[in-house]
């Protein structure tokens, strides 16, 4: 079945507030950025970007290569990663997930549902040996390694995540979808295509936090084995959408004044960074509030930058933070936070 966008229209209320409201804080801080300084030209249209030390892996659509590697000390630009059916290759669109512990990258390669592994050095260099992948039986959209037993994402699924082992079968499917009594006559596929987002586990996999791109929904759980139980949830939106009757096709459409949420997410052992538009979908796919959180869910800061993003990545230490800018170049532009690197281990 494709996972393609095909059915909304209005129909279904779409503002509903629970208890907790996101987007109130109490410290508010304004960014000014700084444009790198490398070769516009070289960069195509960026949609992600993940940072990896001194180098940031930009996920761009490009005719032969899946990723553009930026070296922010020298500017250097470099693409990695060849796009094909063959061995070592990979087909469009492929995610990123650093491995901190075992200095290597996670490679989700969506359209074959499939998980592999490379060293740091052998992606930087464009040898992509890849260590035995693991192929999912079902339809994830999102997928991240929480430990080597244990893989959590989201996808076409009855409940928000789903949780599989190391054979690639799902061992359960966790946690209802916000405001089902609202939406319990709608199709499951449907459903859970306009429900998808961003995902990010925390460093040392304890955690995994959930952000939808198109209601605004905000989930941080813990992981307990094969399971994952919630910590803090903010459900404020729910998309609007009907079935278009089709059977061979997997998605929704919204409407063009339908709000969106969170476009991305980065994360460190101490924050949360949330993308945040709120936004009608005509106005396109721009934001520039970030929400940071703790893993706890309180909500620390808002930064407000001086440009609109379309992606985000910060550092460890929580000092400066990476966007692409969503004007008519990709610009890659840097923030400095270092007041916010201040609050590390104070929360």
């Amino acid at each position: 079945m494709t996972a393609g966008l095909v059915c909304l229209v209005a129909g279904l209320s779409v503002c509903q507030r629970n208890a907790d409201t996101i987007g109130q804080f109490s410290n508010t801080q304004s960014l000014t950025g700084t444009r790198l300084t490398i070769n516009q030209e070289q960069l195509n249209s960026p949609y992600e970007i993940t940072l990896l030390d001194s180098l940031l892996i930009v996920e761009d659509i490009l005719p032969l290569k899946q990723f553009q590697v930026i070296n922010l000390f020298s500017g250097q630009v470099r693409q990695v990663a060849l796009l094909g059916e063959g061995p070592n290759e990979l087909t469009f669109p492929t995610s990123v997930q650093k491995l901190n512990r075992t200095k290597k990258i996670g490679l989700y390669i969506r359209p074959k549902f499939t998980y592999c592994e490379v060293g740091f050095g052998q992606f930087l260099n464009d040898s992509m040996p890849f260590d035995p992948c693991i192929k999912f039986i079902t339809n994830y959209q999102r997928i991240v390694k929480v430990s080597d037993t244990v893989f959590v994402g989201t996808g076409i699924f009855n409940k928000r995540f789903a949780v599989s082992d190391k054979s690639g079968a799902v061992v359960a499917e966790m946690l209802d979808y916000p405001f089902m009594e609202k939406l319990s006559r709608v199709d499951p596929e449907s459903l859970a295509m306009a429900h998808q987002g961003s995902l990010e586990v925390k460093p040392d996999g304890s955690r995994l936090v959930f952000a939808a791109s198109m209601a605004v929904q905000f989930q941080i759980v813990k992981v307990q084995g094969h399971r994952v139980e919630p910590i803090k949830s903010f459900n404020v939106t729910f998309p609007k959408f009907q079935d278009d009757g089709l059977s061979n096709t997997i998605g929704v459409v919204f409407d063009p004044d339908h709000v969106q949420g969170f476009l991305d997410l980065s994360v460190n052992d101490e924050f949360i960074f949330a993308l945040y538009s709120g936004r009608p979908q005509s106005e396109g796919r721009a934001a520039s509030a970030i929400y940071v959180f703790s893993w706890e869910g309180d909500q620390v800061c808002k930064l407000l930058l001086d440009c609109d993003v379309k992606c985000i990545a910060v550092d460890e230490a929580s000092s400066v933070l990476y966007a692409v800018e969503s004007g008519d170049k990709p610009y890659l532009t840097e923030f400095k936070m270092n007041f916010l690197s201040g609050l590390s281990g104070k929360l």
